[in-house]
Formats: structure tokens, sequence, C-alpha cells
């Protein structure tokens, strides 16, 4: 646990810290005032370290060193620049906490550490995530390097993210503390809301996040980059539906954040129109300071890590290979960018995808890949699915129930559109609700906002405060269920208190066996019966067939030996 508050404590003090910093660099720029509460605050810093970090990732391996960098930049500009108006804030918003309030915000960050206190149970860890995060951690991006894992090529930059802040060389073992802290911040500014929102309106964001969590559980306490960028389009969803006008009043959100989501998961690239809406705005209203300030800024987000994705796979967007515009010698063949986008989508479908090829799963007729999906699938992802679905049944009741909705809520329905085009590009190319969560909340959660917006509280007895006791109950049963399911009996709590479970007592229960191979005097390892965990480099289960090193060291990279 000393190890998880570290982490927190770091990751706040930075993403905080780079976010003020980030707010006051754009008010003088711009000469406007936004107003941005500290969870605001801590997610643009989020979207700004993650993007410095992958720009110092093309020249410095990104390590604890520069996590140790940045806190020492963070705590010299806390203390130098903004020492008052920290403490000043900080006593205001302890004060403005009711004893409640205080319990739920206390018992919601206990109970989202409990995730990463134990060894990671979503598999992709063991097979690749880790790997990755050590390449990160020990070398500047490497050409080739998809060549031993095409998965690498995905490069999602919460990867980097985990690599500066898993703080594995001081605890000797990976701290996936992000995920759980974006979450227990979430369910902060749920509790904070409920406070100044109607019943229905706290009602309608508990019923968003609660299926989230249980959609996403195995993934809070590990590197998985499905998490984060669905919670951060359901953020920008309840900011919407809080305020409309938060779109022009807390800009900021809406066009950095979607911007860096593509850097995280590519698909979730829809979320950009929202961007580009309010950058026709701003061009509408001939503030062309702003949009070119807008555009600069997200060449700095995008371009870096599009200088990543050529570096390591050969392609701009890797698995993409439509978009071929380069020749290096380190380019991944074709074909297993080609199979690696078709396994997606057919997994997606099947999960016997793991034993056929693609073409297997996604020649089968519609009627047949339904009915595998729904046979394969939980009734939660069913159920969430029937939600996207039912959506536009639900704007068809809302548009012709209330009068003036085009009118007063053309915001609302805009972003809906967004959603819904997102939903069926879903539906078509990767049909697994952990892909698309957040464009599903967005397309059902905005019909029934405008539907029931003026509800009043149907029963006496109901209250924001019963619902936020009974949700963070809920939430603790099965966070301590999931905790102490997967803690080995054998491991004391004495040990959990320093630090999270080894990954070593998975691999106890579960040994794998690696065959070894040589180039250039280099051993390289292929697990025959699992993943790679945190094998010392290189390993991976899937080279390419005539792989070899460009060079003499691995940070040189690799490519495809031609005949």
């Amino acid at each position: 646990m000393i190890a998880a508050i570290v982490c927190w404590v770091l990751t706040t003090l930075v993403f905080f810290s780079f976010g003020d910093i980030f707010i006051s660099l754009y008010s003088k720029v711009l000469k406007r005032k936004e107003s941005y509460s500290f969870f605001e605050t801590f997610l643009i810093g989020l979207c700004v370290t993650g993007t410095i970090i992958c720009i110092s990732s093309i020249w410095l391996p990104s390590d604890i060193k520069i996590a140790l960098a940045l806190g020492v930049i963070s705590v010299f500009y806390l203390i130098a620049v903004r020492r008052k108006d920290i403490v000043s804030k900080g006593r205001a918003t302890i004060k403005s906490l009711s004893p409640l309030q205080i319990i739920l915000i206390g018992s919601a960050g206990l109970l989202f550490m409990l995730f990463f206190l134990v060894p990671p149970q979503f598999p992709d860890i063991y097979y690749y995530h880790m790997q990755n995060i050590l390449w990160n951690e020990q070398y500047h991006v490497v050409p080739g390097l998809a060549n031993l894992e095409e998965r690498f090529g995905f490069n999602s930059n919460l990867f980097l993210l985990c690599s500066v802040f898993g703080l594995r060389p001081l605890f000797s073992e990976f701290v996936f503390g992000i995920n759980a802290l974006c979450m227990a911040f979430m369910m902060i500014y749920i509790v904070r809301q409920a406070s100044h929102r109607q019943l229905f309106l706290t009602a309608l964001f508990i019923a968003v996040f609660i299926p989230f969590f249980m959609e996403y559980k195995t993934h809070i306490g590990c590197s998985s980059a499905d998490l984060l960028p669905n919670l951060l389009i359901i953020y920008l969803l309840f900011m919407l539906l809080t305020d409309q006008q938060n779109l022009r009043k807390k800009s900021i959100l809406f066009w950095l954040i979607p911007i860096f989501c593509i850097t995280l998961k590519v698909s979730t690239v829809f979320i950009c129109l929202v961007s580009l809406y309010l950058l026709i705005l701003l061009i509408k209203e001939k503030d062309y300071k702003a949009t070119t300030f807008i555009c600069i800024i997200a060449l700095i987000v995008v371009a870096p890590w599009l200088v990543r994705n050529v570096i390591i796979s050969g392609y701009l967007i890797h698995p993409y290979p439509a978009v071929d515009l380069f020749t290096f010698d380190w380019k991944l063949p074709v074909e297993y960018s080609i199979e690696s986008k078709r396994y997606i989508e057919s997994f997606a479908i099947s999960y016997d995808a793991m034993y056929n090829s693609s073409d297997y799963i996604l020649d089968m007729p519609l009627a047949v890949k339904v009915q595998k999906w729904l046979g394969e699938r939980h009734p939660l992802d069913i159920c969430i699915a029937g939600a996207g679905l039912a959506s536009p049944l639900l704007m068809l009741g809302a548009l012709f129930r209330k009068k003036g909705i085009i009118k007063n809520y053309s915001t609302l329905l805009l972003v809906w559109i967004i959603g819904l085009m997102a939903f069926i590009f879903w539906l078509v190319m990767a049909p697994a609700v952990r892909f698309g969560y957040g464009f599903i909340a967005i397309i059902f959660s905005i019909p029934v906002y405008l539907l029931f917006k003026d509800l009043k509280n149907p029963a006496r007895f109901l209250s924001t405060n019963v619902l936020l006791i009974a949700t963070i109950a809920y939430f603790g049963v099965l966070s301590v269920r999931y905790f102490l399911v997967v803690k080995e009996p054998y491991v004391s709590y004495t040990e959990i208190l320093r630090k999270p479970q080894s990954i070593q007592t998975r691999l106890d229960k579960y040994p794998v066996t690696m065959e070894v191979f040589n180039l250039n005097n280099i051993d390289f390892y292929k697990p025959l019966d699992g993943g790679c965990y945190d094998h010392a480099l290189p390993c991976s289960n899937n080279y390419i067939k005539n792989l070899e090193m460009r060079g003499k060291t691995l940070q040189e990279g690799f490519r495809e030996k031609k005949n």
C-alpha cells in the first residue's frame, strides 16, 4: 500500500501541476479566463504529461528518472508559483465537504486501490503489455520493435505513462496505479456533483458508471488501454449533461482530451469530431488566434505519437496498413499488419478466433456471427450492446415527446450523432464492448436525459446520498471480493502493506517454459505455454519469420531478413 500511495501522490502531483501550467499558458496566450476544477486540471495534466513523455521517448528511455524530473519541476512550480492558491483552495474544498462526503471519498480511494495491490487478471498484460513497458523503460523508441511482437505496434501512450509512473525500479514490482487513480477520481467527481445536481442526473451518472466498473473490473489494476480512453469519453459526456455550455466554458477539455484519446487507443478517433465542431465554432467567430493555438497543440500531441508509430512498425498507424507511406527496412511485413487487424475483428465476434483462422470467423454468414456473439458474451455485454441498439428509438421518442429539443439541445444532439457514427463503426469492425463502451454510453445517456430530465423524485426514501452510499457499498463488496480471490493465502498483509503482491506468485501458480534462440550473440526468449510476463528482454510469443537484428545492439532495432 505504501507503493500505491507513493504512485498516486507522485502521479497526482505531476498531472495537476502540468495541467495547471498548461491552463495558465492557455489563458495568457489567448487572454481568456476559464475555470477548471481539480479533477479537470488533473485530466488536462494527464494529456500534457503523456505528450511530454511521448516526445522524450524518441531520444530517452521512459523510466523512473523521467518521473523524478517531472516531480521536481512540479514541486518547484507549486511552491514557487501556486503555494498560496493551493493552500487556500484546499482548505475551502475540505470545509465544503460534509462528513458523509469525506467518508465516501475516502472509501472510493481505498476500494480502487485494492485492484492494483494484487497481480493483474487481464491476460494481455502478461502476453505483451509488460514487455512493452520494459522496452519503454530500458530503451528509447526502437526501430522495428513490432517485428518482435506486432502488438507492440499499437503504441498506446498509456504504456509510456505506466513505464514512468510504474516505479518498478523503486519497488521491484509494477505499480499499475493510473487506471485505478482515474477511476477513484471519477467516483469522487460523482460524489461531489451529487450535492449540486438533481436526483435524476446523479442516478444517470451512476447508471453509466456501475456497468463501466463491472465491464472493466479486471482492467482497473493494470495497464489496459481500453479503460482510460473510454473513461475520458464518459467524463466529457457527464460534463455536457451537466451543462451544454461547458463545451465553451471549459473548452480545453473538449479539444485536448479527444485528441489525446487517439494516442491511447486509435479506435476512439470519432470523439475528435467534437474537437472539430469546437474548432468550426471558433472559425465562425473569427477567433483565429484560438484556432491556431489549438491546431498547433494538436500537432504537438499527435505528431510524436505518429513518429513513434513509424519507428516501431513502419506504418503511420498500425494495424491499418492501407496508410502505407514509408519503405524503411524495419517495416513490419504487411501480411502481419493485415492479419493483426483481421484477428481483432474476428476475436470481437467470437473467441473461436483463438483456435481458427480469422477468415473462418469473418467469412461466416451474418446470422451465424450474431448467434456466436450472443452465445459467448456475458449478459452484461448483451445488455450494454442492446442499450446502444435501442438508442435511436429513444431519441425518436425524445424528439416527438419534447418540443424545442433541436433548438435548445443542439450540442447534445450533435454529440449523439457523433456517438452513433462511432457505434455503427464499432458494430461493423470490432463489436467487443470494452472497445466501445464510451460511445454506447453517449448514445444511450443523451436520449434518456432528454426524456427524463424533468422527472421528479419518484419515492421519498430516495436521495442522492442513498444512491451514493449504495453505489460505494456495492463497489466495496466487489472490490474486496476481487482482492481476496486474487490474493494468494500465503502472502502476508504486511508484505502487501509495503508493495503489491509479486507477479512471481502468479508465475509459481502458472509456470512458463521458455524456448531460447540466439541472434548476434544475444539470447531471444519465446514462451511455449503462456505469456512473457516481465521476463528479460527480448521475449515474445509472435516473432516474425526470418527475423534479424539491424545492428549489434537491441537499440538498433529489428527487421525481416530478405532472401
